[in-house]
């Protein structure tokens, strides 16, 4: 039988952090990038994804609202990206809907780690 990809997306309002993604990660999952330009959300575009990448660093963390919103129905992980190392902005992000907090400084060392633990168990 074969394996079923998972899929992630980023969320960012340009590819310059998704263009750091090491090619292996490319290759192991499914990713794919959507710029978010003028605030402008293309819902449909978070359809179906086992993780979404959210980067409130460049879009401010009232994007994870809307998208906690877009998703209400779906069973979708939130991995925020933002610049916070304060325990009470980290755990207040988490309270708002993020399944996971990744810092913008070590996003290629950690991401293969916190988007695997995000993953359900692979097959």
């Amino acid at each position: 039988m074969k394996k079923y990809k998972f899929s992630v997306l980023f969320l960012g309002s340009s590819s310059q952090v998704y263009d750091t993604i090491p090619e292996e990660l490319l290759q192991r999952w499914d990713f794919q990038f959507a710029s978010i330009t003028n605030g402008e959300f293309r819902f449909h575009e978070m359809e179906r994804h086992h993780v979404i990448i959210l980067d409130t660093y460049s879009l401010g963390l009232k994007s994870l609202d809307r998208v906690k919103t877009a998703l209400s129905s779906q069973n979708c992980a939130i991995l925020v990206m933002d610049e916070y190392q304060e325990k009470v902005l980290i755990k207040s992000i988490l309270e708002r809907g993020a399944t996971a907090y990744l810092h913008i400084d070590n996003f290629t060392d950690c991401l293969e780690n916190q988007i695997a633990a995000l993953m359900p168990e692979e097959q």
